[in-house]
């Protein structure tokens, strides 16, 4: 099930919000529990399986690390979490690498949840969760589970703990979800269509039109499903920060990285790249840390060797920002940074939006005259007419002037609150019109 159905807005949800207020307060965690499983579980109840197997697996593995830690049984103890970690990568990598069987929604975010914990668990962050079902709601959490953000188990559960739903939580959380249907429906969903039709043409033009509004489309979307399952998760008492923070506006590629995905990098961060020895090592063990960082980056997004090359192409100007040419960026004028960076972004989603490496390179062949169908052409003018109005409101959604305007207009507050109440329903009411006329789009990271 996904957030932006008529299912979810008018059935589920709806019936998810009056059973959590009816249920008295400390029984609330278990009625989460059980729509969780009803939600994650919609029209394919395999899925639950394989989620039950990974959560039940991981929850015994951190109670065994426990008590061998408490033992001072340094040996086993470690046996046991390199076991438990080898398990999990190796479920992630059979379904989603090997394509022998269909691979159950989510697996990446939730694999990765999981492993967070046992990490947490292991280097003593918190220790192993006795109830079990507060263990299971983590896992699969409904506004997380499928796409994210990963939340890491400490944050939740201190949240689980000290969880107080309040009214103002709800309403900044109603309007984060608004806010997330509105980038979803009425810009990623359009984008889309946008991406498809410039796909069709060979052209210069073409190609580069194409290349932009998949760039688009694909921040719109995951951007649009993290500030719903954000926006939700705080109707519900849970407060996590956000995921993406303007990243097309960012002034270098490692700038980009704070802002884009956050909760993925500070994934890798605290588990890969600290562990590893992050920056605190020699230059050529710091840029073997990267290296693998960006590697496994690529890996966890894709099983072609497309996401591999997209993974160490961006770790490749990571690295060079920091060792090569540092003092020439610096000399770059802000505006100019801003556009250098987001030029090396949307070559790089060439990679990773074509199926294979042959096409994208003949994509990137285009994009500079290389066997083209001319500069433009009589089709890519119509497609042009057609979608680009749409890529022209989409970059300048992008603007921080033009989000903060969208803040102030729609967001409610005390001077505004029956005309910004009013302007939410308008365009809830926009937003389901176009979800009626229009062929229903899943969110791209379900695919991950």
């Amino acid at each position: 099930m996904a957030f932006n159905t008529i299912t979810f807005l008018f059935f589920f949800f709806p019936i998810t919000l009056l059973l959590f207020f009816l249920t008295p307060k400390k029984y609330r965690s278990y009625t989460l529990l059980v729509v969780s499983f009803v939600f994650y579980c919609w029209g394919d109840t395999k899925n639950l399986i394989f989620i039950l197997f990974s959560a039940l697996f991981s929850y015994l593995t951190a109670l065994e690390i426990d008590i061998l830690k408490q033992e001072n049984k340094e040996k086993e103890n470690k046996i046991v979490f390199i076991t438990a970690i080898v398990v999990h990568v190796a479920l992630l990598a059979f379904f989603k690498y090997t394509g022998l069987l269909s691979m159950p929604l989510g697996i990446s975010f939730y694999t990765f949840s999981v492993l967070s914990y046992i990490f947490d668990v292991y280097y003593g962050k918190c220790h192993a969760e006795r109830n079990i079902l507060d263990y299971l709601l983590y896992v699969s959490f409904f506004p997380k589970v499928i796409s994210g953000p990963i939340i890491q188990f400490h944050d939740f559960k201190n949240q689980l703990v000290h969880r107080i739903v309040t009214r103002k939580g709800v309403v900044e959380g109603t309007q984060l979800f608004m806010l997330g249907l509105f980038k979803k429906v009425l810009l990623a969903d359009q984008l889309g269509m946008a991406y498809s039709a410039f796909h069709q043409t060979n052209t210069v033009i073409g190609s580069y039109l194409t290349v932009i509004s998949y760039g688009l489309q694909l921040y719109f979307d995951f951007s649009g499903y993290s500030d719903m399952a954000i926006g939700l998760s705080s109707i519900f008492g849970f407060h996590f920060g956000k995921n993406f923070d303007e990243p097309y506006t960012s002034h270098s590629i490692s700038e980009f990285w704070r802002r884009w995905h956050i909760s993925l990098g500070a994934w890798f961060r605290d588990y890969v790249y600290i562990p590893l020895g992050g920056n605190r090592v020699d230059t050529r063990r710091h840029i073997l840390n990267l290296i693998v960082v960006w590697l496994l980056t690529g890996i966890w997004h894709g099983n072609t060797f497309g996401f591999v090359i997209w993974g160490l192409y961006h770790g490749f100007f990571v690295i060079g920002e920091k060792y090569f040419f540092k003092h020439l960026h610096e000399k770059i004028k802000p505006g100019l940074q801003v556009f250098i960076t987001d030029v090396i972004v949307f070559i790089g989603w060439v990679f990773f939006f074509s199926p294979t490496l042959p096409d994208a390179f003949a994509l990137l062949g285009r994009l500079i005259g290389v066997h083209t169908g001319g500069f433009i052409s009589s089709q890519t003018i119509y497609y042009l007419l057609g979608n680009g109005l749409i890529v022209i409101v989409a970059i300048m959604c992008c603007m921080p002037i033009v989000q903060r305007s969208y803040q102030k207009i729609f967001m409610l507050n005390k001077k505004r609150n029956i005309v910004n109440l009013i302007l939410q329903i308008i365009l809830f009411i926009v937003c389901i019109a176009y979800m009626i006329g229009s062929t229903y789009s899943s969110f791209l990271y379900f695919a991950f």
